[in-house]
């Protein structure tokens, strides 16, 4: 369900380099097992941060 991908120039001197995901329209509960994946992978920092954007077309 990925819409896009954004990854800019890292202004991180460790670097970390952050990605936005957006996603088309999908359910809580599969959005929570997709970062709990994401946040378990080697090559992730931390944790993900996710921001609610809202459709109103």
């Amino acid at each position: 369900n990925i819409e896009s991908i954004m990854q800019k120039e890292s202004e991180f001197k460790d670097g970390r380099i952050p990605v936005i995901i957006l996603t088309h329209t999908v359910q809580e509960r599969q959005m929570n097992l997709a970062i709990d994946e994401m946040e378990s992978l080697a090559d992730i920092d931390g944790k993900v941060v996710r921001i609610r954007a809202e459709n109103f077309n």
